[in-house]
């Protein structure tokens, strides 16, 4: 189980960096890092070259704690979201329960249109 860092609009920001066995153990991380991330977090920007792609983390005391959604095309677009990211989450408003993670999108038959 992971936390996820959300827009108003549900478009995902940031993500754990940690995977969780439960969601109390989530929850408590993504309290930690949004108290934690303004005061003590040290952002590494990173790159892939070969992909022409760029991502980033936050470490607190020298552990990863939040890593970025996805993987950015273009360095202004990678800033953006870190700014965005740190900004947002020590506003943040961490849930009190998890959301139901449903597959519907891969078991719905595909329909082609030509």
């Amino acid at each position: 189980m992971i936390w996820q860092l959300l827009s108003a609009n549900n478009r995902e920001l940031a993500r754990s960096a940690d995977i969780y066995a439960d969601f109390a153990s989530a929850r408590a991380s993504a309290v930690r890092a949004a108290e934690a991330v303004a005061t003590r977090g040290n952002v590494t920007l990173v790159s892939d070259d070969r992909r022409g792609a760029y991502g980033w983390y936050v470490e607190v005391d020298q552990i990863p704690e939040v890593v970025c959604a996805r993987w950015y095309v273009a360095e202004r677009e990678r800033r953006h979201a870190v700014d965005l990211s740190l900004a947002s989450l020590p506003l943040a408003q961490i849930a009190e329960g998890a959301r139901q993670y449903v597959e519907w999108q891969a078991t719905a038959p595909r329909v082609a249109l030509r």
